[in-house]
C-alpha cells in the first residue's frame, strides 16, 4: 500500500486545515526568488543544493512524490526551495481530474512546508473553466511560478500562447483577494 493510499485510508486529511471554496491544503509560500532551477528528475543525484527544484517535466517522473511523499520530501529538503508539482491540466481533461491534480499539487506543497521546505506555488490552469479552483486558496504576496510548457503542447493554445497565459494571470490579479483565506 502506498503512502498516499495510507494517507486517505487513515483519514489523515481530517487534521489538515483546508482553505477556500475547494478545500485545498494551505501553502504559505515564500518571498525568496530562486537563484536557479533544477528539474526534479536531477534532484536525486545533484549536489547543487542552492537550487530550487521544479516539476516542469513529464508527470510520470514525479508521480512517485505523490505515492511516497515522505521519502521524496526528505530528499528535497536538501535544496534551497521547491516549486509545487506541476501535475498536468489539459483543456480536454475532465474538470474533476483537473481539480484532483490541483489538490495533489497543493497537498504535496503543504507536506513539503511541514517538512521544512520553502515552497513556491506553481500556478497552473487549463482554460477559463478551471480558474475558479486553480487559483483558490493561494497565498498572497509571495513568489509564484508559471510555465508555458503545457501551452506549447496544446494545438489551439500554442497558436496564441501569450493570450492563454495572460488571461489566467489577469484573472488571478483581479481575483486573488477573493480566492484566499481559510474556510
Amino acid at each position: 500500500m502506498s503512502d498516499v493510499d495510507l494517507l486517505f485510508k487513515q483519514n489523515v486529511t481530517r487534521d489538515i486545515p483546508l482553505m477556500g471554496k475547494w478545500e485545498f491544503p494551505p501553502i504559505r509560500g515564500t518571498t525568496e526568488i530562486p537563484e536557479g532551477l533544477l528539474g526534479f528528475n536531477f534532484a536525486k543525484t545533484s549536489n547543487k543544493h542552492n537550487q530550487t527544484i521544479h516539476f516542469y517535466v513529464h508527470d510520470y517522473q514525479f508521480e512517485r512524490v505523490w505515492s511516497k511523499p515522505d521519502v521524496y520530501i526528505k530528499m528535497l529538503s536538501r535544496f534551497r526551495s521547491c516549486l509545487t508539482p506541476d501535475f498536468s491540466l489539459y483543456r480536454e481533461m475532465p474538470l474533476a481530474m483537473q481539480l484532483y491534480n490541483v489538490f495533489r499539487s497543493r497537498m504535496i506543497g503543504y507536506l513539503m512546508e511541514q517538512g521544512g521546505i520553502k515552497v513556491i506555488p506553481t500556478l497552473q490552469w487549463s482554460d477559463e473553466s478551471s480558474f475558479d479552483f486553480c487559483f483558490d486558496g493561494l497565498p498572497q504576496r509571495v513568489v509564484y511560478s508559471v510555465s508555458t510548457v503545457g501551452v506549447a503542447r496544446d494545438k489551439i493554445a500554442s497558436k496564441y500562447p501569450v493570450f492563454f497565459r495572460i488571461r489566467g494571470i489577469f484573472y488571478l490579479a483581479e481575483n486573488l483577494n477573493r480566492h484566499t483565506g481559510h474556510r
